[in-house]
């Protein structure tokens, strides 16, 4: 079951377990093994650190000079393994780690600091009613901005009780998720019949699509038939930053105030990741690249989301294009020009290489795409071709004193390409409802935007 003190240790980067017993090791022959004792902490950036002090090197071979373990990050039998039991006697586990080996590895005692992505400790639920829900309960350091619907008495030593708007409640289909926004992290729970496997990255997704942050667990309990607690690493440093956000917590709007229009993304995204999870990953990774871009330089932003629309373009919306091209009836014109080639007097090489040449004349290509989602209203003719601009300038970047003129155009650009790429994520989960449109100078602006099914039969 978690612990308060301990999440609110790790939120604090104040967690150290002390380990009596810890064991690193290979699961193939011959395989490498460094025992002793240690502990694990938080280090300043936020990352899992262990400090083990090496009392036993088993088959550790140094002559050749120092190493980094594994060898091969892809081959499973190199995958290094760690087992560490706590003072308190709770065992902990992790994976997929590496660590470097000096000419002195095999003289005991000997010290290693080694990352860890994540640790894990398993409990056999003992006694489990049958009937029982399954329940998921993680935590992240940040504030949601999603639609709250319930109301919670609040305890302050200044003022007292008082009520505060601070709970969003989603029911699903056979489950319920519930946020609970607290003053300096955000509660994620959920109740009911579900895999977890099946809803954990689509919610990371929606928070953070709603949040405009890079949404990191540090804290995972998953409970079934175990009870899994995940200790994860994060980074200090993308904590609490923003990019930019296409959807609004606050819509006064009679027709929206019961907030389904924005919870209905969470249930999209679960039923794109259960249906099609390749576009799912699509469109998950692509707005963390853009996410990460917008912490980093304009010209690296620009770039980035330039690429990142002709992904999604490519991943998704061209072969529904195609798809939906393939059952109309062939044109007729091109039949007859491919049947005059036929009969052509020239060699078969010319000929091949005409016919192939006409066979790319339906191709669809981003460009063509993006004029098929235009015609459709699913995007703006600005935006696509405010999105041709930057995407050609980026592809052709010329060396020039960056300007307050040239950097006001580019930045006109960009928020016209980041409205496009929030559509095309948008309309992907058959979003209706408020949206918000980025302008220069904070100058925001929201619209009431559209879904439109165009390609594929509804599922």
């Amino acid at each position: 079951m978690r612990e308060k003190n301990m999440i609110d240790n790790i939120a604090t980067g104040k967690l150290v377990l002390h380990c009596i017993s810890i064991d690193i090791y290979q699961k193939k022959d011959s395989s490498i093994k460094l025992s002793g004792h240690g502990t694990i902490k938080i280090n300043n950036s936020g990352a899992l650190h262990l400090e083990l002090i090496c009392t036993s090197a088993t088959n550790i071979n140094t002559i050749m000079g120092p190493a980094r373990l594994p060898h091969d990050l892809l081959n499973e039998d190199d995958k290094l393994h760690m087992v560490a039991t706590t003072m308190s006697g709770d065992i902990f586990s992790s994976n997929g780690f590496s660590i470097r080996l000096g000419f002195m590895a095999t003289q005991t005692p000997s010290l290693f600091n080694i990352g860890l992505s994540h640790i894990t400790k398993t409990t056999k639920v003992k006694y489990r009613d049958p009937a029982a829900p399954n329940y998921l309960y993680f935590v992240l350091d940040e504030e949601s901005q999603i639609p709250k619907n319930r109301i919670n008495s609040t305890e302050s030593s200044l003022d007292g009780n008082s009520l505060e708007w601070n709970q969003t409640c989603i029911d699903m289909n056979g489950y319920t998720v519930t946020i609970i926004n607290r003053k300096s992290k955000v509660e994620i729970e959920v109740s009911g019949e579900f895999v977890t496997e099946k809803i954990l990255e689509a919610i990371k997704f929606y928070v953070g699509l709603s949040n405009a942050t890079m949404p990191q667990p540090f804290y995972i309990l998953d409970k079934s038939e175990e009870s899994i607690e995940s200790i994860i690493s994060t980074s200090l440093s993308n904590r609490r930053r923003t990019s930019a956000s296409p959807l609004t917590e606050h819509i006064g709007n009679e027709e929206y105030k019961d907030n389904q229009y924005h919870y209905n993304i969470l249930r999209q995204l679960i039923n794109l990741y259960e249906s099609d999870s390749n576009q799912f990953n699509s469109l998950f990774s692509q707005w963390q690249r853009v996410w990460h871009s917008f912490q980093s330089n304009h010209a690296i932003t620009t770039l980035t989301l330039a690429v990142a629309i002709e992904g999604l373009l490519n991943d998704i919306y061209i072969p529904e294009i195609k798809e939906a091209q393939a059952c109309k009836t062939k044109d007729p014109d091109t039949e007859n020009l491919k049947h005059q080639i036929k009969n052509l007097n020239i060699t078969q090489d010319h000929r091949q290489r005409l016919l192939s040449s006409i066979g790319h004349w339906n191709d669809v290509t981003a460009t063509k795409a993006l004029d098929e989602l235009v015609s459709n209203c699913i995007i703006t003719k600005e935006e696509k071709d405010n999105w041709k601009k930057l995407r050609n300038e980026k592809a052709h970047p010329k060396t020039m004193g960056a300007g307050d003129v040239f950097i006001e155009s580019d930045r006109d650009k960009m928020l016209s390409c980041i409205n496009l790429f929030h559509k095309l994520i948008l309309n992907k989960l058959k979003f209706s409802g408020p949206m918000v449109i980025q302008g220069l100078n904070n100058d925001s602006d929201v619209i009431v935007y559209t879904y439109r099914n165009i390609y594929r039969k509804e599922k």
